[in-house]
């Protein structure tokens, strides 16, 4: 990033920080039934072996990254093929990730460190990269763990300082980025003339793959436990929150399935209830993209593909996928009633669909909420403001 750049960030941050600083939430309670619902069954979210886990040596200031991946070689089936895309997000308002180019390096390495850097495990593995950040307080002052999904961003500039402030306030971190499969896509393509058969198959390749990516991070959360559990064992003896912003918010409640006995409480900011249908509606461009990146390839598609889908095949294999997914947010949102739920989003949110909001918020079973009468990026940086409020919601209802 240029110095211009930098310059612009820290001061258009400091300029909205100082606009929002009076911005206070619009707060609904919880519906009164919210504790006397029942969490239904779900499917089992185990699957397979748990992730291999690669930890690097620790920083000065005592972070520990840590690398979780398992194989990723799960095929559409007969006569169907997989197009890799991969794309890494930017955005000059959010500020750089200083982990979004080299999680493909860091993911390849544990297992081949002689191939292709790029792009290797996203065809390969399931990555998933979590930092681990004591507090900055002594142990007697600690007030907890705070687990954290970031947004897509992975970790950017705004989340930088918010965490920050939560170490300085007594939190050990552990922060999870998305799975690589979030935004590493391995799409269904036809290496014959598509039958409706083979166009069945795409559909629920495409789901799975949904799926796959919902528990892929459950099962790395559960992973990261383990090892916290042996080498640092004090981070789970006080109180255990479960937080997560806007892209990091549509595993929550399958992380939350996966650990029902792990958290005290779970703050959910900005949240969807599907992420497929989020896809389809065009947030953040990601669909989209996608699609006109796959129409620059038509004229010489990759070896052995006979039928890329068009751009309304591949939006109804969107729209049929998102049907069959069993792991996603709405689906599991119930089980988030056994403990304290926090929603937050603003009520100007153009990213995330507020009917996806809407669905998220009734099937958790109406949590408390916090509204605002803000964009999707803007309350976020707002939580800035809001550090000791938020704080103050999270020492009440755990513990």
């Amino acid at each position: 990033m240029e110095t211009w750049q930098r310059t612009f960030l820290l001061l258009s941050g400091h300029f909205c920080t100082l606009l929002l600083s009076s911005c206070a939430p619009t707060i609904t309670p919880p519906a009164r039934e919210t504790c006397q619902l029942a969490a239904p069954a779900t499917p089992p979210l185990h699957s397979g072996p748990p992730p291999t886990l690669h930890v690097l040596p620790p920083l000065p200031d005592g972070t520990r990254e840590l690398i979780l991946y398992r194989d990723r070689l799960e095929l559409p089936g007969p006569d169907l093929g997989v197009l890799p895309i991969s794309f890494l997000p930017d955005s000059l308002f959010a500020g750089p990730s200083p982990y979004g180019k080299t999680r493909n390096f860091l993911g390849a390495t544990c297992r081949h460190p002689d191939q292709d850097r790029e792009g290797f495990s996203a065809l390969s593995f399931r990555t998933t990269s979590a930092l681990l950040q004591p507090a900055l307080v002594p142990e007697e002052k600690v007030l907890g763990t705070l687990f954290y999904q970031t947004s897509i961003m992975m970790v950017s500039t705004v989340e930088a300082r918010l965490l920050h402030s939560f170490r300085q306030r007594g939190w050990h971190l552990v922060i999870s980025l998305p799975s690589d499969s979030f935004y590493r896509l391995r799409l269904p393509v036809y290496l014959e003339r598509p039958t409706p058969v083979h166009e069945d198959r795409a559909v629920r390749y495409l789901a799975a793959e949904m799926d796959r990516h919902y528990r892929e991070q459950a099962a790395a959360t559960r992973r990261l436990r383990d090892f916290i559990s042996k080498e640092y064992p004090t981070w789970l003896r006080k109180r255990q929150i479960l937080m997560a912003t806007s892209a990091g918010t549509f595993t929550a409640p399958a992380v939350f399935t996966e650990n029902p006995d792990a958290f005290d409480a779970t703050v959910l900011i900005s949240p969807g209830a599907n992420l497929i249908d989020t896809f389809v509606s065009g947030a953040a461009d990601i669909l989209p993209n996608t699609l006109s990146f796959i129409d620059t390839i038509r004229d010489h598609p990759p070896h052995r593909v006979t039928h890329l889908p068009s751009r309304q095949e591949f939006l109804n294999m969107y729209q049929k996928a998102a049907r069959l997914t069993l792991f996603h947010p709405a689906a599991l949102a119930p089980q988030l009633r056994q403990r304290p739920l926090l929603v937050l989003h603003g009520t100007r949110d153009h990213i995330l669909p507020r009917s996806e909001l809407e669905t998220l918020y009734q099937m958790s079973g109406r949590p408390e909420r916090w509204t605002y009468p803000l964009g999707h990026h803007l309350v976020a940086l707002n939580l800035l403001t809001q550090i000791s409020r938020l704080e103050k919601w999270m020492l009440k209802t755990s513990y």
